[in-house]
């Protein structure tokens, strides 16, 4: 009985969706969650931070940045379509809490196009509007140590407590 009421709803949900259960999707996993760019970025970058950070690649902006809930519904929505598609290159986050410390982007030749100007200042923006540190570094084949001075402002804000502790307590 039970079995027959979950077949007669599957079939419904299918049928509005337009899906068919035996229609193959077509989706396919990407090699690699990188570009090779910023594989070689990521690389040099874990090899020149300090243990207690976390790398994180590919964070989408809506997961560290939120929107005001002062707002009524329709600017609330308005503002979260302009981050919701939208992801950070890495996000830096300390290790024990995985407090969100900052956000760096990788600029290649692409960031010179009029279009990528406009996203890239309206990232900058909503970034400055929320009080969180976005570091822009240009994409090359070679990154020197002191590629990543200047992340170490927002690096010194990585705790050394305990990792339940830090995160209770929101160090």
């Amino acid at each position: 009985m039970i079995l027959k009421f979950f077949t007669i709803i599957f079939k419904k949900i299918t049928h509005k969706l337009k899906i068919k259960p035996y229609d193959p999707l077509p989706y396919l996993k990407n090699p690699y969650l990188l570009t090779y760019t910023e594989f070689l970025f990521y690389k040099s970058l874990s090899s020149n931070i300090n243990n207690n950070i976390h790398i994180c690649p590919k964070v989408g902006i809506k997961e560290f940045i939120y929107i005001s809930k002062s707002l009524n519904f329709s600017d609330h929505q308005r503002h979260f379509n302009r981050i919701s598609k939208k992801h950070v290159d890495f996000l830096l986050c300390d290790k024990y809490s995985m407090k969100p410390l900052c956000g760096i982007e990788l600029d290649d030749y692409t960031h010179k196009r009029k279009k990528t100007i406009e996203r890239d200042l309206l990232i900058e923006n909503i970034y400055k509007s929320a009080n969180f540190p976005l570091v822009r570094i240009k994409v090359s084949n070679h990154y020197p140590k002191h590629t990543f001075d200047c992340l170490s402002p927002f690096i010194k804000m990585t705790t050394d407590v305990i990792p339940s502790v830090a995160y209770k307590e929101g160090l």
